[in-house]
């Protein structure tokens, strides 16, 4: 069976060829029919190429899709099953460590003051974890938003383990 690649280069070959000759022919006077023909036979080896391009790169682009399907902004789901194992210690520094991270800072920092706040019962060092998220750096304004969401869950609720989610 011949490659796509072949069969482009085959077919674009034989056009080159035929341009050749169509250009040679309307040079010496002949008519201008031949350049017209070939201008579409151009433009359909252009929309094939396409075609052959999309089939090499669709079906990887669809599948990276489908893979990325259902993750989660930092992807916490380790993070998830600390907690639900009970070891809470374990994600609350898990969550410190990725909240190193710039691309993760945000999102980690707000797992680390739930499980803080929640599940170890520490509000305080949960809201300081918030406030320091807010001194490091300018945030985005909907990262400000969660945060300041959060710090108001910390300063209202009576906090029981689920109660604080601040998204």
């Amino acid at each position: 069976m011949l490659s796509p690649r072949f069969l482009r280069a085959a077919v674009g070959g034989a056009l080159g060829f035929a341009t050749l000759v169509a250009v040679v022919l309307t040079a010496g006077g002949g008519p201008r029919t031949p350049l017209l023909i070939l201008g579409a036979f151009w433009a359909v080896l252009g929309i094939v190429t396409a075609i052959f391009n999309a089939i090499d790169t669709v079906p990887e682009s669809i599948a990276r899709l489908f893979m990325n399907v259902g993750l989660g902004e930092a992807g916490f789901s380790d993070v998830d099953a600390m907690v639900a194992r009970g070891h809470h210690e374990a994600a609350a520094e898990t969550c410190r460590l990725r909240a190193q991270r710039p691309a993760h800072r945000v999102a980690a920092t707000l797992r680390l003051a739930e499980i803080l706040a929640g599940p170890l019962g520490r509000p305080a060092e949960a809201r300081s974890a918030l406030e320091g998220l807010r001194t490091r750096g300018r945030l985005r304004p909907a990262d400000e938003t969660r945060v300041r969401n959060a710090l108001a869950l910390l300063g209202t609720t009576q906090v029981r383990g689920a109660d604080f989610n601040p998204e």
